[in-house]
């Protein structure tokens, strides 16, 4: 079964904290340019992309992408397809 993560970018609210705890949790660090994603403040509907290096978080060996267990909007759901 093949994860990846969904975006409802009508819900999301621009505050970045996904960013920030990607940063955290993957480097230590909570500076957003260290995160594999990125939240771009495009009115009136934002962007969000991955980058190549975002892994889902498998390397942390959590159930939840840290992105996404930290969206207080759900704008970012996990999706499992198959």
């Amino acid at each position: 079964m093949q994860r990846r993560i969904g975006i409802n970018a009508s819900k999301c609210s621009t505050c970045r904290i996904c960013e920030i705890f990607c940063a955290a949790v993957n480097t230590g660090t909570a500076n957003p340019k260290k995160a594999h994603i990125r939240v771009v403040n495009m009115f009136p509907t934002p962007k969000i992309e991955f980058l190549e290096s975002c892994n889902l978080c498998e390397s942390l060996d959590v159930e939840i992408p840290i992105c996404v267990k930290y969206c207080n909007r759900n704008a970012l759901v996990l999706k499992e397809e198959g």
